[in-house]
């Protein structure tokens, strides 16, 4: 998957953390949505034309979970970011 065309949703109750990381990766050339709750990333990765089936498999396919702390380290969190997208297979993303 080209960079560039990844989505990334970002969630944290910061407003502050979502407008640095939403410039941060929009500046890095990634299409990003945010999120101040959990209730509100799961609606918005929820809204798709794929089946919750193809969800749950491509979840388990993937391996880019990570938890940062704060203050968020930039330079662990663009290397992570783009190696999940790398990593992943080639085609549409499955979440918006």
């Amino acid at each position: 998957m080209n960079p560039t065309t990844a989505k990334i949703l970002v969630v944290d109750d910061d407003p502050g953390m979502l407008d640095t990381l939403r410039n941060v990766l929009t500046a890095t050339r990634y299409e990003t949505s945010m999120a101040s709750s959990g209730h509100a990333a799961i609606a918005k990765a929820m809204m798709t034309a794929y089946t919750q089936d193809e969800l749950v498999a491509e979840s388990q396919r993937t391996t880019g979970f990570e938890v940062f702390s704060k203050p968020l380290d930039l330079d662990r969190v663009l290397p992570l970011v783009k190696r999940i997208v790398t990593s992943r297979p080639s085609g549409p993303s499955k979440a918006t």
